[in-house]
């Protein structure tokens, strides 16, 4: 099985799209903004899918295919649960498996990031620039002292 591939939109969010590698994928994503019923899928199972997509959040198109295979495991499994083989419990496992990292790499990246002591202490240093007087602010070397500033 191939490696899950992150979507465009998580790309940008996480500061790593690089037109030269996600262009044509952008472009593919662009065409398509909201995840609709694949017409493929039989009549049983679109209900199935639609509540499927309510619940999760918004994930690319690319993720179709797999939310299908999901939707028509568990119409099968609701049929008749006594045919239901090993290998398709497997196949549901898995798939739900890979639906929850999706969900859990779009949540991860829709949270504030923690930032490592240096990036802390980064942003305070440019806060404390910032609330500066205008006189001091074009100071390369600046000591602040909580009563004065000195060069």
């Amino acid at each position: 099985m191939p490696a899950h591939r992150k979507s465009v939109a998580m790309h940008q969010m996480q500061g790593t799209y690089q037109p030269c590698r996600h262009d044509e994928r952008a472009a593919k994503a662009a065409t398509n903004h909201r995840r609709t019923i694949p017409a493929w899928l039989p009549d049983s199972v679109k209900p199935i899918y639609k509540k499927l997509m309510e619940t999760l959040p918004p994930l690319d198109a690319v993720d179709e295919t797999p939310l299908a295979q999901l939707a028509i495991l568990k119409a099968q499994l609701q049929e008749d649960p006594d045919t239901f083989t090993g290998s398709q419990h497997s196949q549901l496992r898995q798939l739900a498996g890979t639906v929850r990292e999706w969900v859990k790499d779009y949540q991860t990246v829709m949270e504030e990031p923690e930032l490592s002591d240096f990036e802390q202490w980064e942003l305070n240093r440019q806060q404390t620039r910032n609330n500066l007087p205008e006189e001091l602010k074009h100071c390369k070397t600046l000591k602040v002292n909580q009563d004065t500033c000195t060069n």
